[in-house]
């Protein structure tokens, strides 16, 4: 028996035949990769923001967030001596990068909402200014009695909201989507998002698994 051991003892261990060989906690990796998806995740959320504010949205820069979520995540799990990536490390990856599209996609909408607010209560002073002066009424009169700050108080009324501000349009942030019709188009950039990221971060998972048991077979 001792011979059987000095001779395939190193098989035994390695394919988990030995109960003590098998009890290294997953848990802790999955932890580390969760903490470093939350830094690798940043760059590729700071893209969709940047791209956002000049009005697009596009999907594929999910790709660009799954990418730097495993990258880092994988390293930190890495540390904590996970040899692969497993199942418990892509669903901390993808919590964190589902997360950074849903956060990424809010702040976006809300600030192309709050520039359009801004926008319409620039069109707005010249249509009712303009209304005013055909109607007979003093330039000079119109001009200061319609004032940026007269007319942004009545546009915030017509939306019920306080400011144009960012801090009260999230506040307010379901109801101008609806308002402005865009409540579809946020929730589909969102589900669209998820959904590629889904595929940047199991992918890994299934071709490091497929290799790993081709390359245990090997060793019978």
């Amino acid at each position: 028996m001792d011979d059987l051991d000095s001779k395939y003892g190193h098989e035994y261990d390695y394919l988990n035949l030995y109960p003590e060989s098998s009890d290294k906690s997953v848990v802790i990796p999955a932890v580390a990769a969760f903490f470093g998806a939350c830094i690798g995740v940043i760059p590729g959320a700071w893209l969709w923001i940047v791209i956002g504010k000049s009005g697009y949205i596009v999907d594929v820069v999910a790709f660009v967030m799954v990418f730097g979520a495993v990258f880092v995540g994988r390293l930190a799990a890495k540390l904590f001596g996970s040899a692969k990536i497993d199942l418990l490390q892509a669903a901390a990856c993808t919590i964190v990068v589902g997360t950074a599209v849903f956060i990424s996609a809010r702040i976006v909408y809300i600030e192309n909402i709050v520039k359009a607010l801004n926008d319409y209560v620039t069109s707005y002073k010249a249509e009712w200014s303009e209304e005013l002066i055909e109607e007979g009424y003093d330039r000079q009169y119109v001009r200061e009695y319609v004032t940026n700050e007269f007319v942004k108080e009545n546009v915030c009324r017509q939306f019920m909201i306080n400011d144009i501000t960012y801090s009260e349009c999230n506040k307010h942030f379901s109801y101008l989507l609806a308002e402005a019709g865009l409540k579809k188009s946020y929730f589909s950039h969102i589900i669209q998002s998820i959904i590629i990221s889904l595929g940047g971060i199991l992918l890994p998972v299934r071709k490091i698994s497929k290799g790993e048991k081709l390359w245990k077979l090997n060793q019978l």
